[in-house]
């Protein structure tokens, strides 16, 4: 395997507006948008015109991302820029995984609506945050975790940035350890706990719900949050643990990187994920794509028509 790989951005990514450019200028993109506005026009208007507080609802905000980022995806393809290899963040692996073949489109959409209203009831259930924890060690953040009763590394970003689920009430206590020991701590825009025993109700709902749906072989390989390794055959499993789980995503891109990836391209809002690959190995090529000027950068740059 060498080349190119397509990365999709995850949850805290989004901003009122997204995908309205290319849906105004873009036919592929438009007449995607189209096929799935029947099923997610609400959330569609939302991403396009806000207001903020509700695109930042997990409910909208992942319908949201993953009709963008199909979109996105397949206009690219169209174009003749077919990826090596694929890998998404959280919410991203659900588009990664539809757009390989794993699912079809519109059973993307079903499952993402699924995770989504499951993810939201959790948080609910149970009022849990996400830290950000810069400028440490992994093992020095893992330590600070393990003295409170309930706090879990979650998202493995890159060198030096680790992300924390705990209980809301622990937040300022675990903010001030943090501090105490060298490091800095940033507040995720998400609604709770994500990938970790915060979301166990979620993954039962989700698991259930998920048998509504037929899941095939993926015809490009995946990289999974769980393993950071191609996904095996059961992807309906995988899912499920992937959201109680830690995303590993710097031993997801050092594998890709170590299996022949050289370009990542980052599908949805922002420059997120970009940032991290380089973070992580800066000698590999990072592009991204979430607007018209974006979008033809990415051709001018690999060669698509």
């Amino acid at each position: 395997m060498a080349g190119v790989a397509f990365i999709f951005a995850g949850q805290g990514s989004q901003y009122v507006s997204m995908g309205k450019d290319l849906f105004d200028g873009n036919e592929t993109v438009h007449r995607i948008y189209e096929a799935m506005m029947g099923s997610a026009e609400e959330e569609i208007k939302i991403s396009f015109n806000g207001p903020e507080e509700e695109l930042k609802r997990t409910r909208n905000t992942q319908v949201a991302l993953y009709v963008e980022e199909i979109a996105i995806a397949n206009a690219l393809l169209e174009k003749g820029i077919k990826p090596d290899a694929l890998a998404g963040f959280s919410l991203g692996e659900v588009s990664a995984l539809s757009f390989s073949g794993a699912f079809d489109m519109m059973d993307g959409l079903g499952i993402v609506k699924a995770r989504a209203s499951a993810m939201e009831d959790a948080t609910r259930e149970r009022k849990s945050i996400m830290d950000a924890v810069l400028r440490l060690p992994d093992e020095k953040v893992e330590d600070i975790a393990s003295s409170f009763i309930e706090a879990y590394p979650v998202n493995y970003n890159a060198p030096g940035q680790v992300v924390v689920a705990l209980r809301e009430e622990d937040g300022e206590k675990f903010e001030a350890e943090v501090t105490e020991a060298g490091g800095m701590t940033m507040r995720l825009n998400v609604a709770g706990g994500f990938h970790s025993p915060f979301m166990k109700s979620a993954s039962e709902k989700f698991e259930k719900e998920l048998g509504n749906f037929k899941a095939g072989e993926t015809v490009l390989p995946v990289y999974a949050n769980l393993t950071c390794r191609v996904y095996p055959g059961n992807v309906k499993d995988m899912l499920v643990k992937q959201m109680v789980n830690p995303v590993r995503w710097t031993d997801t891109v050092r594998n890709m990187i170590g299996d022949g990836i050289d370009t990542f391209v980052e599908i949805g809002p922002g420059r997120t994920l970009s940032s991290l690959v380089k973070r992580i190995d800066r000698s590999v090529k990072t592009l991204n794509v979430s607007d018209t000027e974006s979008f033809d950068r990415v051709l001018s740059s690999l060669g698509g028509v």
